[in-house]
């Protein structure tokens, strides 16, 4: 199994700093997933801090699957991930980087590792399943700049 690899980038006008302690909400996540019935925090403690954990749950009924994370990596104002431990994807780690571009700007990183399963069927569908995290990702990035530019001097409420 060869893990995909996708990158996306993106700079803001905030203080790395300020960036962070907005993805330290505890209500990040929920602010950060698609607005939609089928997709919903089932559990979460609110942390990004290494062991804690995340239970999201995609779509409804007999059809819905649940998905499994573990924080781990955290260095504080820097970096957090989250790896799968139970979910779609035979492999999935996202690390998110926040560093400074200058003193009020920041550019924010999320590099996600992931495999499909399904053998070669999973390795032919991994350019697509790449195409939708780049619009979901844009997506995520367009709400987290819209929400700091929303509170004073881009400080995370």
């Amino acid at each position: 199994m060869t893990p995909y690899l996708f990158v996306h980038r993106s700079r803001f006008d905030v203080p790395a700093a300020d960036l962070f302690a907005w993805h330290e909400r505890p209500e990040a996540l929920a602010d950060l997933l698609p607005r939609s019935p089928f997709v919903r925090v089932e559990s979460s403690d609110g942390s990004l801090r290494d062991g804690s954990r995340v239970v999201l749950r995609f779509g409804v009924g007999p059809v819905a699957f649940r998905w499994v994370a573990l924080h781990h990596g955290f260095e504080p104002g820097v970096r957090f991930r989250d790896d799968q431990v139970a979910g779609p994807f035979a492999f999935w780690r996202h690390t998110h980087t926040v560093r400074p571009d200058g003193a009020d700007a920041s550019i924010l990183e999320d590099q996600v590792e992931f495999a499909l399963p399904g053998g070669r069927l999973g390795r032919f569908a991994a350019p697509l399943v790449a195409r939708a995290l780049r619009g979901a990702f844009e997506q995520r990035h367009a709400v987290t700049r819209a929400s700091l530019a929303r509170t004073p001097r881009g400080r995370a409420a």
